[in-house]
């Protein structure tokens, strides 16, 4: 199974973290282009809540990820899973946080509901980029902005993220990695779950990442994953292999689905806390995009 402590940040990922941009991709979509995107002015302002359970799947029956077709005019089928544990981002009006004049460009923020740290991000014609994380463990304002993904976003547009970082662990240790992700919109149509349908642009990620360990240790892992964003930019779907499972059609590994607010609140799950005294703060040494 893919690392859980990992889990906060790939969903932070999908919906405040990613990307630093000069160049908005390749368009595959064309100027006739009739399907399904996602633009500046459709993207979730202050007062979004986004509800997410999340699941581990073993591949075994009733516990697999089935992500479907790429192409145009697809449609995608999801049920409820055996969830273990919930994560809620709330987006909000930058002004309102503790760290707005560290980002005096962001136009929103993003909060995660029980691990109390702010992610700021931009929004322009051109993409919506990030801008640096803030809380109470310090404040990380990247050297330049970083692009989440390009706008408009649509089938056929594609890019590649690079990204190091440097984490100082309990005990003055300090780990290093580097993450290389090729991002493409592969697929757009109907999404169905339990308890929405609507239209969605799905977004192929294939990820390298090698992280070394001052004590000495090297880890070397591959990785895909799914995201459907609806029209807003917010992902509806998110689906993560494990570790070295690199099958576009894999079964098995993380899954998070969208849950609305009012189901959110008859539901007992614990919300998804990572252990802080693994990592106690980072910075962004180097990163890019194209």
């Amino acid at each position: 199974m893919k690392n859980m402590f990992h889990l906060l940040s790939l969903l932070i990922a999908a919906t405040a973290v990613l990307l630093v941009g000069c160049d908005n991709g390749s368009d595959g979509g064309g100027s006739g282009y009739t399907g399904a995107l996602v633009t500046a002015d459709n993207l979730s302002r202050g007062g979004t809540a986004l509800h997410y359970h999340v699941a581990e799947c073993d591949g075994s029956d009733g516990n697999t990820i089935q992500v479907g077709s790429s192409g145009a005019n697809q449609s995608w089928t999801f049920p409820d899973y055996n969830w273990i544990f919930s994560v809620t981002m709330n987006c909000i009006d930058p002004d309102s946080t503790l760290y707005r004049s560290d980002f005096p460009d962001a136009d929103r923020a993003w909060m995660e509901e029980d691990y109390p740290h702010y992610y700021y991000e931009q929004i322009s014609e051109d993409g919506c980029f990030e801008l640096g994380a803030a809380g109470p463990y310090g404040t990380d304002v990247y050297p330049e902005a970083k692009l989440k993904f390009p706008l408009p976003l649509k089938m056929g547009t594609e890019w590649t993220e690079f990204e190091r970082e440097v984490y100082w662990r309990t005990g003055n240790d300090s780990s290093y990695y580097q993450d290389s992700i090729v991002y493409a919109a592969d697929a757009w149509g109907t999404l169905i779950t339990p308890y929405d349908t609507c239209t969605c642009i799905r977004v192929f990620g294939h990820k390298w990442h090698l992280n070394y360990i001052s004590s000495g240790e090297v880890y070397y892992s591959e990785d895909v994953r799914y995201l459907w964003y609806n029209e807003h930019g917010d992902p509806v779907i998110e689906a993560y292999s494990n570790d070295d499972d690199t099958d576009p059609d894999f079964h098995a590994g993380i899954f998070a689905m969208h849950i609305p607010e009012a189901v959110v609140a008859n539901r007992s799950l614990p919300p998804y806390k990572p252990d802080l005294s693994l990592d106690e703060h980072g910075s962004h040494g180097w990163f890019g995009s194209r």
